[in-house]
Formats: C-alpha cells, structure tokens, sequence
C-alpha cells in the first residue's frame, strides 16, 4: 500500500519506487495481509517497510520511537515476514497466501513459505530466471531461462479459465487462457537443510486476457497439484483485496495517519483496519456493495 506524503518527518517516508504503481512516490510503503474471498475482503494485519535514511539514523529512529527490532528489509522480505508473523505466531488456520508483490527472488521467497509449510503462489518479476523441468517442453535442460521467454514458448498449450472480476461490474463473469508449467530456481543445487533454493519442483503460471505472445500475468508456486484454472482464481484475490482498499479503505482512512511514530503508525491502522472489517462484514461500502444493482421497486 503506497501512501503519499509532502512531508518528511513522518515514520518511514522517502522518495519509494512501487513495481505495482510501476513509478515512483514520495511517502510512506506497507504491505498488508487481508483474508479474502471473492465476495469479501478485509486486512487484519500490516508491516510498515522502512528504507535505509530511516533504519540507520539514530536520531530519526529515536524520534520516532521505532524498536530496536526494526531493521532494514527488501521488499520481498516485508511482505513474506508480514504473513508469515500472522501465520505462525497468532496459529490460525492454514490458508495458501497469494503473494502480490512483483518477486524476483523467486526461489528465495517461495522458500521462506516452504520452510513454515505454507502454500503460496507469488507475482513473479518480468526479470525473473527459472529453468523448465518438463522434458516435453521448450527450454528443458536449456538452464535458466527468463519467464516471459518459457511462457511465450508454451502460449498455444493454454487452456481458458473463467473468474470473477472484483473490480468490474457486479461480480462479472470473465474469463483468461492460462497456463501451468513445472519449472525449478535458477539455482542448479540446493543447500543441505534448506529449501526455496532452486533445487525444488515449483509451477510457473501464465495468464493472457487478450490475444498476445507475453502474458498478462506471471505467478509462481509451491502448490504443484492444483490446477492451473484454480491457481488463476485464487490469483484473483488480491484484485478482490485492491478493490476493497480502493473503496472502503479510502472510507476509513487507512493512508491518514498524520503522526509521526511507528507506534502511533501502528495504533491508527489497527484501529482503521476494525473499521474496514466492520464496513465489510456489513456491507456498508464494499467494493459489491456500490457496484451491485439497485433493488427494483414493487
């Protein structure tokens, strides 16, 4: 979540590049772990990223009382540990996590979930490498390849799948050609003990919505028994998650910290995550809400 400031003393502001935005900003950068379905979504817990000329000035640090826990994190990291935090420490159930920050250290990422037992599927950087494991496709045994490359090889091999669109008219009905390959890490061994580091089997998948050689969307994942069609659905979720934080995050002033602690931070976007929850649960303001017809009048 990119959060634009004109000032500089509020915790963790800087001059910030956004893959997803694909431009840079000028503020503050959270990632935030919702649960969602494709009717329903709400956040339920957040990290605030700080960048270097904040983590390594003392003095900054003190004013803003951020704990000496706090480091500097790559992006990737803040968004895994996030999730993993809510996973692991507050044990609630299982659930595979789609990871929407564009990854380019697949095999690294993908194994801090591994490593936990967690399912998930991760958007995968254009600038990303991985090498083809299915010896009756193009690339097998060529090494590491670039993803858009395999998946540009194997865009014939796409079959159509149909999802639900968040962001479109009430619950519409749309439909892209997706594709699943076995791929593994650009790495050729893993470390004893370790994994996520590029000897394990995982899935690229490809989505296209119009006609084209390079695909629309790219992911990659640990869950290698699940369809490429429900894979591509479950991708979806995080446009389920957008759209809530466009409309009813907005309402609730998720971006309106005006503080300038990282604990003040963190008090104002638990308090506005309740009321994103309770808008949600009651549908009041929802993304479906205000895109669902108006009832008709006897």
């Amino acid at each position: 979540m990119p959060i634009l400031k004109a000032g500089q003393h509020s915790v963790g502001v800087d001059h910030v590049y956004d893959p997803c935005l694909g431009q840079a900003f000028r503020g503050q950068h959270a990632f935030g772990v919702w649960y969602a379905s494709e009717t329903f979504s709400a956040p339920v817990h957040w990290r605030l990223r700080l960048p270097e000329t904040w983590v390594q000035d003392d003095n900054r640090r003190r004013r803003a009382e951020i704990p000496e826990a706090v480091g500097e994190e790559t992006e990737e990291e803040c968004a895994s540990a996030a999730v993993l935090e809510t996973m692991t420490s507050w044990r609630v159930p299982l659930r595979p996590v789609v990871l929407n920050a564009h990854v380019t250290r697949i095999a690294a990422t993908v194994g801090r979930f591994a490593d936990a037992g967690v399912p998930v599927i991760v958007r995968a950087g254009a600038a990303s490498q991985l090498t083809v494991r299915d010896p009756a496709l193009p690339g097998y045994g060529a090494g590491p390849l670039g993803i858009q490359q395999i998946l540009a090889a194997v865009r014939g091999l796409g079959r159509r799948a149909d999802w639900t669109d968040p962001a479109g008219p009430y619950r519409a009905r749309r439909s892209s050609v997706a594709v699943a390959v076995r791929v593994g890490g650009a790495g050729t061994s893993a470390r004893p003990g370790r994994s996520g580091t590029g000897d394990e089997e995982l899935v690229l998948l490809g989505e296209w919505e119009e006609a084209g050689r390079l695909p629309t969307a790219m992911w990659v994942t640990n869950m290698v028994s699940v369809p490429a069609a429900a894979l591509l659905r479950m991708t979806k979720l995080a446009a389920r998650a957008r759209a809530d934080l466009a409309v009813v995050g907005e309402q609730v002033g998720l971006k309106d910290f005006e503080g300038r602690s990282f604990r003040g931070w963190h008090r104002h976007i638990t308090l506005a995550s309740a009321a994103h929850a309770i808008a949600a649960l009651t549908g009041d303001g929802t993304a479906d809400a205000l895109a669902a017809p108006a009832p008709r009048s006897a």
